[in-house]
């Protein structure tokens, strides 16, 4: 290795800036040779054996001196004459080389992240997990719609169904259902957590509903325009939820006052999923558009305080996208599609789409199958028309598994637990599984 590097040094072509020892000098070890190398650079390539001279001369008894020799003796020793191919060969080997370091550096980085007793973890464990279900509950007798991780307590998962029934699960200590709530009168399309023990949901009942899991009483009751298609809690102030009808309309609500604070306009048709981007100061939502030559407006960004339109022209395609997932340190989100793949947006103006990269192999076929990004962001997992869990790498979008988790029946919703190794699936025959 010491040698290749001395050989690389003595280039011609090789530049004799910081661009030419950026290179030798990500090694610590040849940092300190390739500083000698460039102190005998500095003088023309064509005598470098006098120019080193020289300097010993005008400074006899300086470290700087025995640098220069050392580094004479150095190149007095390499013999041989390398083309002009093989140089660039080399250096392209070697840039090659740093970058795949730095690469691996970052990857190890990314992957690590802490659970809720302050040990590291890798995303690898998560896609360990996945390959085997630890418990199944079957006690919802109509399709599971949603599924929400308690934020904080992260044993706690619930879960929304068809059945009017809104349940809380215990799958790691009780391994069994630690509340059955029936808020509504009609099926729960969404249900979302919003404190430690207060929960909202909504569905065909034309209303928005705040309970309390402890009690399982209603608190507060928001009444809708249409069906109540889609809820988001806002990440930072858990007192504004936004609301997302069968009619295109989103209203932000203050739960304090049980008032309207903001309404967005500008979606056509009902609501599908509604996501908050990585600053929490824009708002992206999916709809089902029914206009005639209206498909470029199934995905809008709004501005959350100014409820200004930022842009309607994100996805061109005539395919609406049932879910919505913002990735959780980058500035991007992906959007499941109807056309049988999940795409990659930018979370910045203007939203532009990454053609180049798309998650492909699942099926759609028309269900609100969702997609969720793992909290180190290096893994994503989607539900599948056929009852299978699919989990793919982020960054490659290569298929990682493919788990059969139901069989004869649609995987709806999929989630990764927010601290624990774990995810959650549910089904359209109203079966839970923990992974």
């Amino acid at each position: 290795e010491i040698l290749f590097t001395r050989r690389l040094l003595l280039l011609k072509k090789l530049p004799r800036t910081a661009e030419g020892y950026k290179l030798v000098q990500e090694n610590g070890q040849l940092h300190l040779l390739a500083m000698n190398f460039l102190s005998a650079y500095e003088s023309d390539d064509d005598d470098i054996n006098l120019s080193t001279t020289n300097s010993c001369a005008s400074q006899p008894h300086n470290q700087t001196c025995n640098d220069m020799s050392t580094a004479t003796d150095s190149i007095s020793t390499i013999r041989g004459y390398v083309s002009q191919r093989k140089r660039k060969h080399a250096v392209a080997d070697l840039e090659c080389g740093v970058k795949k370091v730095q690469e691996d550096k970052e990857v190890i980085q990314t992957l690590s992240f802490y659970d809720s007793e302050s040990k590291v973890r890798s995303c690898s464990d998560a896609y360990r997990v996945s390959r085997k279900k630890l418990i199944n509950f079957t006690e919802h007798t109509a399709p599971v719609t949603s599924l929400d991780w308690h934020k904080h307590d992260h044993r706690l998962l619930m879960s929304s169904s068809m059945d009017h029934s809104v349940r809380v699960w215990d799958p790691y200590m009780q391994q069994c259902c630690m509340a059955n709530h029936k808020p509504l009168n009609a099926a729960v399309q969404v249900s979302r957590w919003v404190t430690s023990h207060t929960a909202v949901c909504g569905g065909y009942s034309k209303q928005a509903v705040f309970m309390d899991l402890n009690t399982l009483q209603n608190i507060l009751t928001l009444k809708q325009d249409s069906f109540v298609t889609a809820i988001k809690v806002h990440p930072t102030n858990r007192n504004d939820v936004i609301v997302g009808t069968y009619k295109s309309q989103i209203h932000s609500w203050d739960t304090r006052s049980g008032k309207i604070v903001n309404t967005y306009g500008g979606a056509d048709g009902q609501i599908l999923d509604i996501e908050f981007l990585t600053d929490n100061v824009e708002m992206v939502a999916s709809a089902d558009v029914v206009k005639k030559n209206s498909s470029s407006e199934t995905v809008v960004v709004w501005d959350y305080r100014s409820t200004i339109v930022r842009s309607n022209q994100i996805y061109q395609e005539p395919y609406t996208c049932p879910s919505l997932c913002s990735h959780p340190y980058e500035h991007s989100f992906v959007a499941q599609s109807n056309a049988n793949y999940a795409v990659i947006f930018s979370a910045r103006r203007p939203y532009k789409l990454n053609k180049y990269k798309r998650f492909e192999g699942h099926q759609v076929m028309g269900y609100r199958i969702a997609v969720d990004i793992s909290p180190c962001g290096s893994l994503l997992c989607s539900g599948d028309a056929n009852g299978q869990l699919y989990c793919y790498n982020y960054k490659t979008s290569r298929i990682l598994s493919v788990q059969q988790a139901y069989s004869g029946s649609a995987c709806i919703d999929c989630t990764f637990n927010p601290g624990l190794c774990s995810i959650a699936t549910c089904s359209w025959d109203g079966q839970v599984t923990i992974w």
